[in-house]
């Protein structure tokens, strides 16, 4: 199929821009600054202006498209369009038109079914970020210096992101310059709110930065120097150690293609790096035992991943209660307190309790029982266990098993797409998407960090498309193309 050069006029350019600005810019930084100083519940802080940004960026994104295509007839132009779709785009279609149809299949009230409960990742919340990939896809496509742009809102947006991670980390809350009581929170959470999803995005967008580059530039060594710094600061280990493997996979690659030239420039990167990790390390006391906390998850010895061991024996059990449309939102709740036994639940349940409680009573449901020594009053607690924290197990748990089927054949699809792909970008796009599948493994899927990482996707998929298309036409290739 040749490409067809597609003329924008100045308000398309502008949609297509503003998009970028809010996925990459305003999304993750986007909170209720007032309610975030005074340390309110993160749905009412943080998730909310984070959905509502989601849904004005989405707007805007499929506005852009509109624009873009005005001059073909829609009905036409869809089906040729989906025929000449690559393979990750129609699954990933194929997984929002699912999760849509899933939201009355599922158990639960319809509100917590589209929007969900405290998370805010309903099912129409999941359908709205992945389809991002679709709709940044189709922008690049249609006008691929977007994949440059996006980049460069990428880079901003999360290198804000990363000082903002900083300044908690040494104790100063940047909110507290507006906000003179704002709450010094404990640990580098950054805009996101936790530390393991701050250090997934920087990961993620580090990944990105180092891949695409040729050569050492003193810029971008500034930059991933800030960003690798406020990766460790955050205290997470298994970002961090995702990071490494796939940093360590390009370094290899690049060995056995002989680029010693670009594998010098990571050596230099890495110099960088462990330069910025001293400055840490000197000026608090936390980066070092970062690198052994990754160190001991690495090896199977951490205690949280331990614990994740016994969620994850309950979700693969609770998959096949509902293995076609999944057991909705509060899935894996209901799978923990019905398929693991009284001594895998104590476990987990002893861990949150008052170390001396005693006459531990469970009830089959989230509600446990329990008395303090001398005393007569019977105390309770409220376990919120909702998450198996693996995002495939999560998703077949809460979407089935189809659901969970899509998404791979989408990753797997784009990946193989994006790896041979003569843009670099596209290239450095998949191994960023490595590293969020090997955060995966411990984590699951959260409104603060899939809208960054699926918009990413779309444009690694839009601009390895655009390069494919432009030559099998015969076109001249990119400049940014390898030789």
């Amino acid at each position: 199929m040749k490409q067809r050069t597609v003329s924008l006029d100045t308000p398309t350019k502008i949609a297509h821009d503003l998009f970028w600005l809010l996925l990459f810019i305003v999304f993750p930084l986007a909170l209720d600054p007032a309610a975030f100083a005074a340390g309110l519940p993160y749905e009412r802080s943080l998730l909310m202006p984070k959905a509502f940004v989601l849904a004005v960026a989405w707007t805007v994104g499929v506005l852009a498209l509109l624009l873009s295509y005005r001059d073909r007839t829609p009905s036409k132009t869809f089906v040729r369009r989906f025929r000449d779709m690559p393979l990750a785009l129609k699954a990933m279609l194929a997984l929002v038109v699912f999760l849509l149809l899933d939201v009355w299949w599922v158990p639960g009230s319809l509100a917590v079914n589209l929007i969900g409960s405290f998370r805010v990742d309903g099912f129409l919340i999941q359908a709205i970020w992945y389809s991002l990939a679709l709709v940044a896809a189709g922008l690049v496509y249609v006008r691929p210096e977007n994949t440059r742009r996006a980049i460069v809102y990428l880079v901003v947006g999360v290198l804000l992101s990363a000082l903002w991670t900083l300044a908690q980390a040494y104790d100063v809350e940047p909110l507290a310059l507006f906000y003179a009581d704002a709450v010094n929170y404990e640990g580098a959470i950054g805009p996101l709110g936790l530390t393991a999803l701050s250090a997934a995005y920087l990961s993620v967008s580090l990944t990105v930065l180092i891949a695409m580059q040729r050569r050492f530039d003193v810029l971008v060594a500034l930059t991933v120097g800030v960003l690798f710094t406020a990766v460790m600061a955050t205290a997470n280990r298994t970002a961090p150690a995702a990071l490494l493997l796939v940093l360590l996979a390009l370094g290899v690659a690049y060995l056995l293609r002989r680029h010693y030239q670009r594998v010098g420039m990571l050596v230099l990167y890495g110099m960088v790096a462990l330069a910025s990790l001293g400055v840490l390390q000197i000026t608090q006391s936390g980066g070092l035992q970062q690198l052994e906390r990754t160190g001991e998850l690495l090896r199977g010895r951490d205690a949280s991943f331990q614990v994740r061991l016994v969620f994850w024996q309950a979700g693969l059990r609770g998959m096949f209660d509902r293995p076609i449309t999944g057991s909705g939102m509060n899935g894996f709740s209901e799978a923990f307190w019905r398929h693991l036994s009284r001594e895998q639940q104590l476990s987990i349940v002893e861990r949150r309790l008052p170390a001396e409680a005693e006459n531990i009573t469970l009830t089959g449901g989230p509600v446990v029982f329990y008395r303090l020594p001398g005393s007569e009053e019977v105390s309770s607690l409220t376990f919120l266990i909702d998450r198996a924290h693996n995002y495939l197990i999560d998703m077949v748990v809460i979407s089935g098993f189809p659901a969970a089927a899509l998404l791979l054949l989408a990753l797997g699809a784009g990946i193989t797409m994006m790896l041979p792909a003569k843009h670099q970008v596209a290239r450095a796009i998949a191994l960023a998407t490595c590293v969020y599948i090997l955060f995966g493994l411990t984590w699951f899927a959260t409104l603060q960090v899939d809208p960054i990482v699926w918009g990413l996707f779309g444009v690694g998929i839009g601009s390895a498309w655009t390069k494919r298309t432009a030559t099998s036409s015969g076109t001249s290739p990119a400049q940014d193309e390898e030789g």
